[in-house]
């Protein structure tokens, strides 16, 4: 999740988000305010020095929105005594070109890390919530009381929680049709010392972690995440049920993913296989296939990593829709950093173009729509803040990104960055093609290690680039 949620997941955030306080009897007002101080209790821990930090949830309808920032008095250059509280006015200038000194800014704090938790939790609400939706359109489809059904199902995911944990004498599935709650427990007794018996005993120790006042010889109770027993409610006794089960299933993960497609979105790695390095992960509780050559070349990847994929492409089959994911896509350099810089989500910079080499270097062409505000600068971040977290996603990929001009000389001479361009003579502009000068000492940077510099400036201006040095060199 990200503080500038997208219309459609913002939606569903904010759907979960009421129907989480619906559940706990609370105003979805109440919930926000519990939340937003959750929320500046984390940003406070990583920010510890920072004494004004604003955490505002608004989970009305047409005026959803989160909101997290950090303000700052703006001092002169070399005048911060207290980073936490104070930002000099060059950094302040980075952020608005408007900021003076004495004056506040307020700077937006991508809040995807601050989210997740919170995330999950209206998911899992949605998720109930579309269970019950389900359940009820299959009993009166099928002329069945709902309250059987959900009997029905409960013992079909008994046994398969059991299969689970084989050896848990103690599991229980409670589905409410009334209150629309649904809930697989697993309960373990707590006892002094080492368990005799893991699989239905706790230590004293370990249960402490989870609630403080446990106590020898009373319960404790996991949640277990429901999603994992999805699949068994297919077990229902009769055969129509059985298909319209498996209908609904297949209709919820087009609608979960149809939201994600061309997105970026968080994913855990659940196994790797050791043969072809082709990795099964999980996508809100759903897994999905990334292949080796769709995974950055030279990462490797284990079990257990959380790494951010793009949603290419939903096929929709008869057995179960097939999600296309990767991570050398350029869409999904675009796409974390609209995650990354405020401005670009808010339409005040705009990213041109992206040219990509997934694992060497990608292109970056932005321009802004206030004067005020610097692009480059924007994606930058004070002390690279931003660029520096989109870099660590793809693995160290470097990462150069230009100003964007209406004048294609400019555009390619900028492109052609970090070398240094003599002039630039545009051939033809139908077919795109173009001369470039440059000094003589400035040729190999300009072509790039096997060509990959010229190469990103052409993908990204669209031009076919002949490079020539300023003096001709002599056979």
């Amino acid at each position: 999740m990200k503080n500038e949620i997208k219309a459609q997941q913002k939606s569903e955030f904010f759907e979960g988000f009421r129907l989480l306080a619906k559940k706990h009897g609370m105003q979805p007002s109440e919930l926000a305010s519990m939340a937003a101080d959750s929320i500046a209790a984390k940003v406070k821990a990583d920010y510890p020095d920072c004494g004004n930090i604003s955490v505002k949830i608004d989970a009305e309808e047409n005026k959803e929105k989160v909101d997290i920032r950090i303000v700052k008095t703006i001092v002169a250059n070399g005048s911060v005594k207290d980073s936490g509280n104070e930002i000099s006015l060059d950094d302040a200038k980075e952020i608005s070109r408007s900021a003076d000194i004495n004056k506040k800014v307020r700077i937006k704090v991508p809040a995807s890390r601050y989210l997740e938790e919170l995330a999950e939790y209206c998911a899992r609400a949605r998720r109930e919530a579309e269970f019950f939706i389900s359940m009820k359109l299959l009993a009166e489809k099928n002329q069945i009381a709902i309250e059987d059904l959900a009997d029905n199902i409960g013992q079909n995911i008994m046994k398969a929680a059991k299969k689970y944990y084989p050896g848990s004498e103690d599991i229980r599935v409670e589905i409410d049709t009334e209150k629309e709650t649904f809930d697989v427990k697993l309960v373990k007794k707590i006892v002094e010392g080492e368990p005799e018996d893991p699989a239905n005993e706790i230590s004293l120790e370990e249960a402490k972690m989870f609630d403080e006042s446990a106590q020898v010889g009373g319960e404790n109770v996991t949640l277990l995440d429901t999603t994992t027993f999805n699949r068994v409610t297919t077990s229902s006794a009769k055969q129509s049920i059985k298909q319209d089960i498996r209908t609904i299933e297949r209709e919820r993960l087009l609608s979960q993913f149809d939201s994600k497609r061309e997105e970026c979105v968080a994913a855990v790695v659940t196994k790797v296989e050791p043969a072809t390095l082709n990795a099964i992960v999980t996508i809100d509780g759903s897994e999905a296939y990334l292949r080796r050559n769709e995974q950055i070349p030279g990462e490797t990847l284990k079990a257990g990593d959380s790494i951010q994929v793009y949603v290419e492409t939903i096929s929709d089959s008869e057995k179960r829709p097939a999600i296309k994911i990767s991570r050398t896509k350029r869409e999904m350099v675009r796409k974390l950093f609209e995650r990354e810089v405020p401005e670009i989500y808010d339409g005040i910079v705009e990213i041109k173009s992206v040219a990509r080499e997934a694992g060497s270097r990608t292109k970056l062409a932005v321009c802004s729509k206030d004067k005020n505000v610097d692009a480059v600068g924007s994606c930058i971040g004070p002390k690279h803040t931003r660029i520096s977290a989109v870099i660590k996603e793809l693995k160290g990929e470097k990462i150069d990104v230009i100003p964007y001009s209406e004048d294609d000389a400019e555009f390619i001479a900028n492109a052609l960055s970090p070398a240094q361009v003599l002039r630039v003579d545009i051939l033809d502009e139908e077919i795109k093609s173009c001369r470039v000068v440059v000094p003589n000492n400035q040729l190999s940077l300009a072509i790039g290690n096997k060509g990959l510099n010229a190469k990103l400036a052409h993908h990204l201006t669209g031009y076919k680039i002949d490079i020539v040095p300023e003096t001709p060199v002599e056979d």
